[in-house]
């Protein structure tokens, strides 16, 4: 007998891990962590372009959402993230052009933020795969994650 409600979970969660960042918070501190690197070091250029090599990988994967056929509440997140990215990389763009403190400190806030935007997403992954894996059926339900760097995962 199959459970038809914990098969739609499957599918709700298979659909969450096709648009799950593995390694987004740590993409994050490294754009933040280079931003921060700038404000010292003297070869400005190469953090600077690290940072926006960083920011470009998330905005590359951001575009790739399909954000009109994805409209249930564990995908909010990701509409909130792909709101404040543009305002991001402009803080980004406006602090490379002209460095100050409230600039970094905005920038820095932004960036926190996104990242526990990120985590809600994250906790609605973990929490449906829980309550999937109640299911004694599926208690061994694996769901597979391509990361960042295409190496495979299996939450």
């Amino acid at each position: 007998m199959v459970n038809k409600g914990t098969e739609t979970l499957i599918e709700k969660v298979e659909l969450i891990a096709k648009y799950y960042y593995k390694g987004f918070g740590a993409t994050m501190d490294g754009i933040l962590d280079n931003i921060d690197a700038y404000t010292i070091f003297d070869c400005k250029e190469v953090y600077s372009e690290r940072a926006y090599r960083l920011l470009n990988q998330i905005s590359h994967f951001y575009k790739r959402i399909p954000f009109a056929d994805i409209n249930d509440p564990e995908f909010y997140p990701l509409f909130v993230v792909n709101k404040i990215l543009p305002q991001f990389k402009k803080g980004i763009e406006d602090y490379f052009d002209k460095p100050t403190e409230r600039g970094k400190n905005t920038i820095r806030q932004q960036g926190e933020s996104i990242v526990e935007v990120g985590r809600l997403y994250d906790d609605s992954l973990h929490s449906i795969l829980k309550e999937i894996r109640v299911d004694l059926k599926y208690k061994d339900f694996r769901v597979r994650i391509i990361d960042d760097k295409n190496q495979e995962w299996n939450f």
